[in-house]
């Protein structure tokens, strides 16, 4: 199958012109009124791409009928095991849009109102969003701010757009054709099913959760800057560092049993696996930190 890059410029009637490795290029499309910015990252010199970005703007009007808290922060992506798994254990609350076949595969991670998202993913969009899903490693994005993650590639978004991250190749492992074609057409679609919108007042649920891991991370840092002081004013033998360690080891491990503890105020989201996950490592580095510089002050007395 060709290269997402190749299959791009051959249905935009446009060739590669020999860019540099981590070279960045942006261009928009008109794909039948609708214009698609289209930003691509080369690998390589080779006409290798490491990942697609088409954006397009959000349909938005101060007398539309449908109002939402904005930006809306939807995030679409394949669903997983673990998804499953959460699910079932009350730990995550996902919409469901009544279609089994979207439902069942794509994970929708969003804070916005059940009711507002079932407009915003009617029969028309989700048909696009399918169309989207059909490529390769996708994540759709409707008036998000902030940061998609992809394959550990990190893309900046902003509110008031709707987004299709692709990495590597659009259309491989798949019978598409045309995959430049395909997801240029799917996004004028998806573009064109949502219903426009205007702006509500109100505020999105667990900040703090966020605020909370920050300030797990902030005391992992002072636990082992005070860990490192201690080292170098009291040097001690081989014994006192695998006693910090072993601490170390087991403020970590304590994490995971308390993690949803921790976190319990975000149950019941969609977005409650990622938070946990990220908070677990936060609370095992602060945990691990903590632990083990207390054993280092203990062996000191």
């Amino acid at each position: 199958m060709a290269d997402s890059l190749d299959a791009l410029m051959e249905s935009l009637g446009t060739r590669n012109a020999g860019a540099s490795a981590g070279a960045k290029r942006r261009f928009v499309v008109d794909v039948d009124g609708v214009p698609v910015s289209v930003t691509l990252m080369d690998r390589d010199g080779e006409s290798h791409v490491r990942y697609v970005l088409l954006s397009t703007a959000y349909p938005t009007s101060e007398s539309a009928a449908l109002a939402a808290v904005r930006p809306m922060d939807v995030t679409l992506r394949i669903e997983s095991a673990g998804d499953t798994l959460d699910k079932k254990k009350g730990v995550v609350v996902e919409l469901q849009t009544g279609d089994p076949e979207f439902d069942d595969k794509v994970f929708v991670d969003t804070q916005t109102e059940n009711a507002v998202m079932r407009e915003v993913l009617n029969e028309k969009a989700r048909d696009a969003v399918r169309r989207l899903f059909a490529c390769r490693k996708p994540l759709v994005s409707i008036d998000s701010s902030g940061t998609l993650e992809l394959s550990g590639t990190q893309i900046e978004v902003t509110g008031g757009t709707i987004a299709a991250l692709f990495f590597e190749g659009l259309g491989e492992h798949s019978s598409i054709v045309d995959p430049g074609k395909h997801v240029l057409d799917a996004m004028r679609d998806l573009a064109r099913a949502v219903p426009p919108i205007r702006a509500a007042q109100g505020a999105k649920r667990a900040p703090m959760a966020v605020k909370r891991r920050m300030a797990f991370l902030a005391t992992a840092v002072a636990a082992f800057v005070v860990s490192a002081v201690n080292l170098y004013e009291h040097p001690r033998g081989m014994t006192a560092l695998a006693s910090a360690a072993g601490g170390a080891v087991v403020g970590g491990l304590l994490s995971f049993p308390l993690t949803p503890l921790v976190f319990y105020d975000v149950r019941g989201t969609s977005n409650a696996g990622a938070i946990r996950a990220r908070g677990t490592f936060a609370l095992s580095a602060m945990l691990a930190g903590v632990v083990s510089a207390l054993v280092l002050l203990y062996l000191r007395n």
